[in-house]
């Protein structure tokens, strides 16, 4: 399993001109000391008034698609769904301590090891959120292990 900073999951987005951004390709490049690639994105959009239409998440072998506006489609559900508000992205980490001394609850310094690593795309909705986990891990374990959640906003 990799416990380093690199990602196995990566995102790609069109924008409301018809542009496809990649991470880590063209204005999304990752570079050590600047911004994520997501918030070069967010940079982008505000500075030519611009949108995310869709969003979705890569690995070497599959594709994860969030819901998009697809009036066109020729699948009639989807021309009737409700479409997403906006778009996130976020990366979760699970971690946990090795401990040196067990009897005492005891952990030694530095034995951090990250044992969960996500890649979530989040498509946003008036009352929800639909998320879309993909293991970043998956690639080690030989599988690509993804998850759906709804999240409900919580009412006032």
């Amino acid at each position: 399993m990799q416990n380093s900073c690199s990602h196995n999951v990566r995102f790609s987005v069109t924008v409301s001109n018809g542009e496809v951004f990649y991470e880590g390709a063209g204005i999304l490049e990752e570079v050590l000391g600047e911004i994520s690639p997501w918030q070069k994105l967010h940079k982008y959009l505000i500075n030519n008034k611009l949108y995310i239409t869709s969003l979705s998440l890569h690995t070497d072998q599959s594709t994860y698609h969030l819901p998009s506006p697809l009036k066109a489609s020729n699948f009639g559900s989807f021309r009737e769904a409700k479409n997403p508000i906006d778009y996130d992205l976020k990366r979760s980490i699970g971690r946990e301590k090795t401990m040196t001394r067990p009897e005492k609850g005891e952990f030694s310094e530095g034995d951090v090891v990250v044992k969960e690593w996500f890649t979530v795309g989040v498509a946003i909705y008036d009352a929800y959120d639909l998320e879309i986990w993909v293991d970043e891990f998956g690639k080690d374990k030989g599988i690509d292990a993804c998850f759906t959640v709804i999240v409900h906003h919580k009412l006032n």
